[in-house]
């Protein structure tokens, strides 16, 4: 008897230690301005309110290209160039990664992206 407590009481801590390493990060529900810049929208959208997130293709004002996403599952072949959270939700500014130049790179640390989203509370130049 003592021995199947044992075995039980050691199955529910590995159980409980597997369940740990294997969850997902939180959801942030306000994630800092520029939070995610630079990296894939995959890596955003694992860690945002989905239920507050806007996805934003920006390929036309911050590249004059014809936008491409569409929610069809390629978010690791996007970067995120702006992010910020307002009352009405997450906005996440994102581009096709093959376009992200150096130029683009520097523009997006300088926060030369954060007036194309409300979010920013910025006027569009």
């Amino acid at each position: 008897m003592k021995k199947s407590i044992l075995a039980l009481t050691a199955a529910a801590a590995t159980l409980v230690a597997v369940a740990g390493c294997s969850s997902q990060p939180k959801a942030e529900e306000s994630p800092a301005a520029n939070a995610y810049v630079g990296k894939t929208l995959a890596f955003a959208k694992d860690r945002v309110d989905q239920d507050r997130a806007l996805v934003y293709d920006l390929s036309k004002p911050a590249l004059g290209k014809e936008p491409t996403y569409s929610d069809n599952g390629n978010d690791g072949g996007f970067t995120v160039i702006v992010n910020c959270t307002a009352s009405n939700g997450i906005g996440i500014g994102v581009v096709p990664s093959g376009d992200v130049t150096a130029s683009v790179k520097k523009k997006m640390r300088d926060h030369g992206y954060d007036s194309f989203l409300s979010e920013c509370g910025k006027k569009s130049k």
